[in-house]
């Protein structure tokens, strides 16, 4: 089998079927044998009855609970038949005959383990999707500062003006910041999971995406292991992919997936870090969810409003004590 097709969902019925659409779409006329999975997390939007009656070619694997992103993906990987495996997010939407260029690409080129394309958001505008490895800069960017301040700072670094400033802080910056000028493949660190085609031959040398992960860094880490063991990863603008973000999650400056995202950010660099930068990065985080805590507060009441079952000032605590006291998830 060519390719097999991972999804996990939660509470995004109508996306899912967008993204189910697109794909069944985008390989109407392909030669290529896949097979697809959808994992879903427990939902309780009527998702499944959905999948069940609209889509029955597809595996449907119904957890009893909430497993997370790499838990949930690693149920359908271990029973996975295709050379390549491709892990969508349901948020996303294919265009024809972008799996083809994909996989066609990874058989050409044998030593690459992982290929991630072009993510195009609702505003027409490339995600940052793609870029070098993380350093405590991009921690600060990312958590620490206002989001409209980080824009403005983005608006000041791609100016020409600022090109000294943007070589002192390193290449990392406009990876960070702006993907638009990459028309061809090429080598890079990192590469989103919001699709991500990966040979399966390396998910034997390193094994399954690391569950520790509940949600975020799993994507970076999963490259790091990739190109440890001297594969590349390949960012492929030649195929775009729609990616309306955060339908899941509710976003990435969301209260939960701000916790979420905070802990994953600390085991990931104590994972892969040194002991100096991890530190810095505690630091960091630390203050990023502290200052934080009348946002949350405030938050914990309208979440459970919705579902008095949720219990976000909890979720927010128990990250920050565990950020605070140095312990990985």
């Amino acid at each position: 089998m060519d390719i097999s097709i991972v999804i996990v969902n939660m509470n995004t019925k109508g996306d899912l079927r967008n993204c189910l659409l697109s794909v069944f779409k985008s390989l109407e006329k392909s030669e290529l044998d896949f097979e697809i999975f959808i994992v879903d997390n427990n939902s309780s939007d009527g998702s499944q009855e959905m999948v069940r009656k609209e889509f029955p070619l597809v595996v449907l694997i119904e957890n009893k609970e909430n497993l997370g992103f790499s838990r949930a993906n690693n149920r359908a990987i271990r029973i996975a038949k295709g050379d390549y495996i491709l892990l969508l997010n349901p948020d996303t939407v294919i265009a024809p005959k972008s799996l083809d260029l994909m996989v066609d690409f990874m058989k050409k080129n044998q030593r690459v383990g992982a290929l991630g394309p072009e993510l195009i958001g609702v505003d027409g505008g490339v995600q940052p999707s793609a870029g070098k490895a993380d350093t405590v800069f991009t921690i600060f960017l990312r958590f620490c500062l206002p989001r409209i301040l980080t824009r403005k700072i983005k608006e000041i670094l791609v100016k020409n003006t600022f090109r000294n400033f943007r070589k002192l802080l390193g290449s990392q910056v406009d990876s960070y910041f702006s993907l638009a000028d990459i028309e061809a493949p090429v080598e890079i660190d990192l590469i989103s999971g919001a699709c991500f085609l990966i040979n399966k031959e390396i998910i034997k040398e390193i094994g399954l995406l690391d569950e520790r992960f509940f949600l975020y860094s799993e994507d970076a880490d999963l490259c790091v292991r990739i190109r440890k063991k001297g594969w590349k990863v390949i960012y492929f603008p030649k195929v775009k992919v729609i990616h309306y973000g955060g339908t899941t999650t509710g976003g990435e400056f969301k209260p939960f997936t701000l916790c979420y995202g905070a802990e994953s950010a600390y085991y990931y660099f104590k994972k892969h870090y040194s002991k100096a930068d991890s530190f810095i990065v505690r630091i960091l985080l630390s203050f990023a969810l502290a200052v934080r805590a009348p946002w949350f507060f405030y938050h914990h009441f309208i979440f459970q409003k919705q579902n008095k079952s949720t219990d976000l000032w909890k979720t927010y605590l128990s990250a920050l004590a565990k950020i605070m006291a140095g312990k990985t998830l």
